[in-house]
């Protein structure tokens, strides 16, 4: 028993440490939805090369939207995992019995089509988004 609670310990810490340590490799990219310069370069050191970055144009509303979504889906996918590997230990812990097979069997299947349709979610949202 103690080696289960163990072995699930690690596998969920491993599960909940994989996105601290992949975003803390990533770029990080921040939403100006109050403007400073509005648009306009001046003399001040705030207003100053503010043309020259990507996003000055951009509407930050559908740069909000854009941050939401992926941290929904990152929520989402992390929910997905832990209830695949909750339903992976309950269908290993089975014994034999026909209707916890079953229940776990559903659960990974359910889990599954739910990240399937948050990812086609994702994509058709973001396919909008940009069409903006």
């Amino acid at each position: 028993m103690m080696k289960k609670l163990v072995l699930l310990f690690a596998i969920l810490t491993a599960v909940l440490a994989a996105p601290v340590a992949i975003g803390a490799s990533s770029q990080v990219f921040a939403v100006d939805v109050f403007p400073v310069c509005n648009g306009k370069a001046s003399s001040t050191d705030v207003c100053q090369n503010v043309n020259n970055h990507g996003t000055a144009g951009d509407n930050p509303i559908i740069g909000v939207l854009k941050v939401a979504i992926g941290i929904l889906s990152i929520i989402v996918g992390i929910a997905a995992v832990i209830m695949i590997i909750v339903a992976g230990l309950s269908f290993i812990t089975a014994n034999g019995d026909a209707q916890a097979v079953a229940r776990a069997r559903s659960s990974i299947i359910y889990a599954l089509i739910g990240v399937v349709i948050v990812a086609f979610s994702q994509a058709i949202v973001k396919f909008i988004l940009n069409k903006l």
